[in-house]
């Protein structure tokens, strides 16, 4: 149905986007003990809090307000690290409006 190649395996879990965000650091920081963060609203706000029980993530406020409406700063304003394992960004920052 999905077409998906042999050497891939498909895995279904419950617990939706908030249980990725703490299986995103225990999965990915490795030897790694910090992950650039993105906070863009409140769903990035629950990520960087979970995250903190597993490293010392980077926080960049990516928070801006253009002609009174809410907005993310553009990428080349962001401060992100050169020794991070990875970088989290959720760019549907629903309840924010953003």
């Amino acid at each position: 149905l999905l077409n998906v190649p042999s050497n891939y395996k498909v895995l279904f879990c419950h617990g939706g986007g908030r249980g990725q965000f703490a299986a995103v650091p225990l999965n990915i920081l490795g030897d790694k003990t910090t992950a650039d963060y993105v906070d863009a609203g409140y769903w990035a706000a629950s990520a960087i809090k979970e995250a903190k029980k597993y490293c010392t993530p980077n926080v960049f406020d990516a928070k801006v307000t253009v002609d009174g409406l809410r907005a993310v700063k553009p990428m080349r304003e962001w401060q992100l690290s050169d020794n991070a394992a990875y970088m989290h960004y959720c760019p549907n920052e629903t309840i924010d409006g953003i």
